[in-house]
């Protein structure tokens, strides 16, 4: 495993790249998981970063952890902030694409993963990448999947940092309202007595996929707190405590099941 950040001044923003020791035989390129942690959008969530990226690592998946711009303590979220962080996905894909041979990794089998506040940011890309990558190449910019780990989908459905937001923002930044045809397939699981960020965000987002016909996988577990990572010691803060939960920590394997039926290998 190789660490390496790279910086992306034009969106203040960096990316922490793991890159697996490749030992196929033909050195074939491989996948990769473009990971969104959550925080906020007021911090970069620790938990949701490396130990996400060491856990598909042992999949056999690239990582790439975006430390996209964060808000600073009151600040008000707009719609420069929330497009630009669409925009900084938008050029990860193109860095990849640029650096297939010297990543290794495949541009045709890159999903993308968002958590919490991040996954807001990976379902607006979802419903818009086309219009946001249309000077890149199309092909080379749309997530073969979408993984969304308890996400905001919108400002419309409790989540507490959306007070005093313009009503405009609260339709224009529903990830679900943005699905559409050329959505990718989607990985969703949330805890259905998440005490932050409420299950109708995932439950919405499933109704629009429906809608649209979009291939999807949702997992809806009966109890777990918000933030859970991978609900394993290696993402909780304590070997006791509860971000530690074994019945929600089947959603990874579940996860990669889904995503190497993707795989064109």
């Amino acid at each position: 495993m190789k660490l390496k950040t790279i910086e992306l001044p034009a969106f203040c923003a960096t990316v922490d790249l793991y890159l697996r020791n490749n030992v196929s035989r033909g050195k074939d390129l491989l996948p990769a998981v473009i990971i969104c942690p959550g925080g906020g959008y007021q911090m970069i969530s620790d938990r949701e970063s490396e130990p996400i990226a060491l856990a598909f690592l042992s999949h056999g998946y690239h990582a790439l952890v975006v430390n996209y711009p964060v808000l600073a303590k009151n600040e008000t979220i707009t719609s420069d902030y929330l497009d630009n962080n669409t925009r900084l996905l938008a050029d990860i894909f193109k860095e990849i694409e640029d650096k297939q041979d010297k990543w290794k990794i495949d541009p045709n089998a890159v999903f993308l993963l968002g958590c919490s506040a991040g996954g807001h940011m990976a379902s607006l890309y979802a419903g818009q990448w086309e219009k946001v990558a249309k000077t890149q190449n199309p092909s080379h910019s749309k997530p073969l999947g979408n993984v969304l780990c308890y996400p905001v989908i919108g400002f419309d459905y409790g989540w507490p940092n959306a007070s005093g937001l313009e009503s405009e923002l609260l339709k224009a930044y529903d990830a679900a309202a943005h699905i559409n045809a050329e959505t990718p397939d989607t990985f969703i699981w949330h805890t259905v007595n998440d005490g932050l960020i409420s299950v109708l965000h995932s439950l919405k987002y499933c109704e629009g996929l429906t809608k649209q016909t979009i291939p999807f996988e949702g997992h809806f577990f009966e109890n777990g707190r918000h933030g859970l990572s991978l609900a394993t010691r290696a993402s909780a803060e304590s070997k006791k405590g509860e971000q530690i939960n074994q019945p929600v920590a089947k959603w990874l394997p579940l996860c990669v099941e889904w995503m190497e039926r993707r795989l064109n290998y």
